[in-house]
């Protein structure tokens, strides 16, 4: 217990000792301007930094999930035995293979769907002989109407062998009526056997790589069976949600987004806004993004963690203060210009922020020293002596 209560000791002295060394280490530069001011009283001894131009860009970082551009899951749309799944040059589908749009990729057992394919036509043939038969039953049937209408207008025939004569030709005009019903429904019949039948031959319908595979040849399988997976990863997309108050900055199509995965640390994948989203979430203050990820190498995969650097601003060779330099009073900012042993008060106006570093809009120029340490106990005019002259 002696041992622990040593060493506990001695673990909070040295978290003491740090603690000192960091503050004496952060303080050092104002204690000397402030020992100096104490021992005479002589301009007071100030830090300045001269105003340089840099590169500056204004980001928003978010974060988001890839995936793919397009997703499909192929379903047959017949019932059968799986005979066959893969492409024509004998490459199974694995997951992994590529498939292009309308490229054989599986094929179901076609012996019965070939049978029903022959039974239809042979219908639809019996179909359109009963109509040739109708059709010759139905003229026969209108010629002996319009002679027996002839003879008994002239009194030649009594009235009941003119009605039997009519009867007998409306009977065959129904009698053909339903044959060319018959042959329609026999040519719907074969239609839909031959629909049938190229239904039992699967596509691929988009030109995309296989992500999962179900089941395997032999299987039965349906309209609810889903055979694979497939995914177009040649381009893929991620969503995040970007705050309401950079949304206006975002333009689709346009805007750059340079994406990182755990997976490739060392490199940066470049991407752009492809759409924003149109509502705003009232809780977080966020509206979807869409950004679209070129991906040749395909070595982005979907599922991967993304962390997404949106660039929603450029400006080159600017006018650039540090932060340290600035006071802040209300809506305005300024900064005190050393200049001939003197401190002059100035508003800045400022612009972008990049790190530790304001664009200036208005206000300052290259080269002129802006006070970063001291500058908070300067009145507007007063003596200085720059101590330590800062290079940017």
């Amino acid at each position: 217990m002696k041992v622990v209560r040593k060493l506990t000791i001695l673990i909070v002295v040295a978290a003491l000792v740090s603690l000192v060394a960091w503050s004496v280490y952060e303080g050092r530069l104002s204690d000397k301007a402030a020992n100096a001011n104490d021992i005479d009283d002589g301009p007071l001894k100030v830090i300045a930094e001269p105003v340089g131009a840099l590169d500056i860009v204004e980001t928003v970082a978010i974060t988001g999930t890839i995936e793919p551009l397009v997703s499909v899951e192929v379903i047959p749309e017949v019932s059968g035995r799986l005979e066959r799944l893969s492409l024509s040059n004998g490459t199974t589908i694995e997951v992994g293979v590529s498939v292009k749009a309308k490229e054989v990729i599986a094929m179901l057992e076609r012996d019965l769907l070939d049978a029903a394919v022959h039974q239809a036509q042979a219908a639809l043939q019996t179909a359109k002989a009963n109509m040739e038969a109708s059709k010759v039953t139905f003229e026969d049937a209108e010629r002996e109407k319009k002679r027996i209408e002839n003879l008994y207008q002239a009194g030649a025939v009594p009235e009941q062998q003119y009605d039997a004569a009519r009867t007998a030709y409306e009977r065959a005009k129904a009698g053909l009526l339903v044959a060319d019903a018959n042959v329609k429904q026999a040519e719907a019949a074969l239609a839909t056997a031959e629909i049938t039948l190229d239904k039992a031959t699967i596509k691929a319908p988009i030109t995309a790589v296989v992500s999962d595979r179900y089941v395997d040849e032999g299987d039965m399988v349906g309209p609810t069976t889903t055979l694979i997976k497939i995914v177009d990863i040649k381009t893929l997309k991620v969503l995040g949600g970007v705050g309401e108050r950079y949304l206006p900055q975002l333009v689709p199509g346009e805007t750059v987004v340079h994406v990182n995965t755990d997976a490739y640390p060392q490199d940066t994948f470049e991407g752009t806004v492809y759409r924003v989203g149109v509502a705003v979430d009232p809780v977080t203050r966020t509206a979807k993004v869409e950004i679209r990820v070129p991906n040749p190498g395909m070595r982005l995969k979907p599922g991967m963690f993304a962390r997404m650097t949106i660039v929603l601003q450029e400006r080159e060779n600017v006018v650039v203060v540090p932060d340290s330099a600035l006071i802040r009073e209300h809506d305005r900012v300024y900064v005190f210009v050393a200049n001939a042993g003197n401190a002059h008060r100035r508003e800045v106006k400022l612009g972008l922020l990049q790190s530790e570093y304001y664009e200036v809009l208005e206000g300052l120029s290259v080269g002129e020293l802006v006070v970063t340490r001291g500058h908070r106990q300067i009145e507007d005019g007063q003596a200085v002596e720059v101590i330590q002259e800062m290079e940017k």
